[in-house]
């Protein structure tokens, strides 16, 4: 399972690279993080008004250590493949905006990515809930992930 760089499964990432190197044009990374957590409906349409006046997306390059997909540069282009869809389909941030992206992002794997799935889920819906629990985010999201994969989201809560 683990692979260079805690990599959980190099076929999601040479997947999100392919989709990244078709959508590239749309994206611009910053170090700025422009989302405002108090008020997450006003963040989400200022990137939808951005998007339609320009075409361009801002990623936030932050907070990229330590993810299921090695290298920061992987995790920015899973970010700006997940933001595509909050974006392009106003799906809201809450936890029920999230799921919903999560499922876009599993429509766009092809249908023999059984574990990619899953890894999507953890990565989307798992943190979430670890967000509801815990009241912040997984700082270490490689060992969450595979806290979760072994023993399930109850395993998974004990990583700090």
């Amino acid at each position: 399972m683990k692979s260079k760089n805690n990599i959980l499964s190099q076929k999601l990432n040479n997947f999100i690279n392919a989709w990244f190197e078709d959508n590239k044009d749309t994206f611009i990374f910053t170090e700025i993080d422009e989302f405002d957590e108090n008020d997450i409906n006003g963040t989400l349409q200022k990137m939808i008004k951005t998007y339609k006046d320009t075409g361009k997306i801002s990623i936030w390059t932050g907070f990229s250590e330590n993810t299921i997909f090695g290298e920061s540069t992987n995790n920015h282009k899973f970010r700006a493949w997940h933001d595509f869809h909050h974006v392009t389909k106003n799906l809201s941030f809450d936890e029920i905006g999230e799921a919903a992206v999560c499922e876009c992002q599993k429509n766009d794997l092809p249908k023999s990515y059984i574990f990619e799935r899953i890894l999507l889920d953890i990565e989307i819906n798992g943190q979430i809930e670890y967000l509801k629990e815990r009241g912040n985010f997984v700082n270490n999201q490689i060992e969450f992930c595979k806290a979760y994969l072994n023993g399930g989201i109850k395993e998974a809560l004990k990583i700090d």
